[in-house]
């Protein structure tokens, strides 16, 4: 879980990967689902997968949580976001 210190313009990307289950990934911010990841069944692997752009201020919390049957994440798997401008 992202918690912004700085207000500003963030960029959020996810990949998550199953070998065991698909499902889908849901990005959040304040309790409220922004983006969802749907699954894709590729080489012997469900991928979710998610990018956007967000205006945070301080105190604001994102996160990416599983839904719908996403189990077995891989480590391949990531969470990642940077501030692009403070505002």
């Amino acid at each position: 879980m992202f918690t912004c210190v700085i207000p500003g313009v963030y960029q959020f990307s996810f990949v998550c990967i199953s070998y065991s289950s698909a499902g889908s990934m849901d990005l959040w911010c304040n309790n409220k689902v922004v983006l969802h990841g749907y699954p894709v069944h590729q080489g012997g692997r469900h991928t979710a997968s998610g990018d956007t752009v967000l205006r945070l201020e301080e105190g604001d919390r994102v996160w990416v949580e599983a839904k719908e049957g996403m189990k077995g994440l891989s480590t391949k798997s990531y969470f990642s976001g940077h501030l692009l401008y403070a505002v």
